[in-house]
């Protein structure tokens, strides 16, 4: 049996165990893969998928790193590896950990002042311990999938904080032009009032609209364009 047709059984079996949901056999078959094609970003990618599945968060991003730095303009690889480089380091975790904090809190018998107090203090305790775990986590990953890891975040920063920003910018003129029509001389009816509120409203909903489906697509489509040169 030739190399190519070995690559080709195990890339059968490695997509059949990814359908039937069974990961450490996934796994085999994709690290078998991977031994005669060392340079294919979809078995990198879906190692990282099998081994994601079976709680190995070191692993998996490293397999959906190397998916990327393969691949530059995949899209579902680098996706793959902001968001269990994020599980990995412990940012989901922490967020939930405080809920549970404040729920446990809220339960006790504190007085208003008391309560902030230890909203506050659980909150220092909590930032510093998730410092402490996410500097440990960092370095116990390979420089080469940090780097990529830092690369994504960076080429898609227009990305993540665009929307925001969109929104915000828009809703931020409608809420000064409510005030500055509520401050005027004499004021203003309460249509008019009612219309500005109305706008400011539609607005929120329109521009998520238009960042989903126009401003964001054409910006991942010259970040893309930009990986690519």
């Amino acid at each position: 049996m030739t190399l190519d047709d070995r690559a080709s059984a195990h890339r059968a079996r490695a997509n059949l165990a990814l359908g039937r949901k069974r990961w450490p056999e996934a796994q085999s078959e994709l690290e078998e893969l991977l031994s005669i094609t060392p340079d294919d970003p979809i078995a990198w990618n879906d190692l990282g998928v099998a081994l994601e599945h079976q709680r190995k968060r070191r692993e998996a991003v490293e397999a959906y790193a190397r998916a990327a730095a393969l691949l530059p303009a995949g899209r579902l690889s680098r996706r793959n590896l902001v968001n269990e480089m994020q599980r990995y380091l412990g940012f989901a975790a922490a967020l939930v950990l405080f809920e549970i904090i404040a729920i446990v809190l809220r339960l006790l018998p504190l007085s208003q002042g008391g309560h902030d107090a230890a909203i506050a203090i659980a909150l220092i305790i909590l930032a510093l311990g998730a410092l402490v775990y996410y500097q440990r986590r960092r370095e116990q990953l390979p420089a080469d999938t940090w780097h990529v890891y830092k690369s994504e975040m960076a080429r898609t920063r227009r990305l993540r904080y665009g929307g925001i920003a969109f929104v915000f910018v828009g809703f931020l003129v409608f809420a000064i032009l409510l005030l500055v029509i509520v401050l005027l001389p004499g004021g203003a009816g309460d249509g008019t009032v009612a219309l500005v509120i109305l706008g400011g409203i539609c607005w929120l909903i329109l521009a998520r609209v238009l960042w989903r489906r126009v401003i964001a697509p054409r910006l991942e489509r010259q970040t893309e364009g930009e990986v690519v040169d």
